[in-house]
């Protein structure tokens, strides 16, 4: 269920991630959330299938608005917006847009438990 946006799950910590590029191809990995200066801001890294991405997110009701960049691996250069809902168990879901691309893809991040 989606969370209300006057009652957002924290978003801190590590998630498990599987999502499909704009091309239908599949991925997965991990992603890290940490604070940033500013009120509900946050910054991102992604280590998935074949590149490490990192990108600057702000809360917007109970969306997470992400701009990221890949830093290294596969698609160096490649960078995008990414627009999570946040649901009431802290999950992440949403669409992938990567620049210069007009299809979407799609993203999932599961909170991970034992860390």
């Amino acid at each position: 269920k989606d969370a209300s946006p006057d009652a957002l799950p924290t978003i801190v910590g590590s998630y498990s991630v599987n999502g499909f590029d704009p091309l239908g191809t599949e991925y997965g990995g991990n992603l890290t959330v940490a604070p940033a200066d500013g009120e509900d801001r946050y910054k991102l890294q992604w280590i998935i299938t074949g590149s490490i991405q990192e990108g600057d997110g702000r809360i917007d009701g109970n969306k997470l608005m992400v701009q990221w960049h890949t830093i290294e691996g596969s698609g160096p250069g490649a960078s995008g917006v990414t627009t999570y809902t946040i649901t009431t168990e802290g999950e992440l879901y949403g669409p992938r847009q990567v620049e210069g691309q007009a299809r979407l893809g799609r993203e999932n991040a599961f909170p991970n438990e034992f860390e």
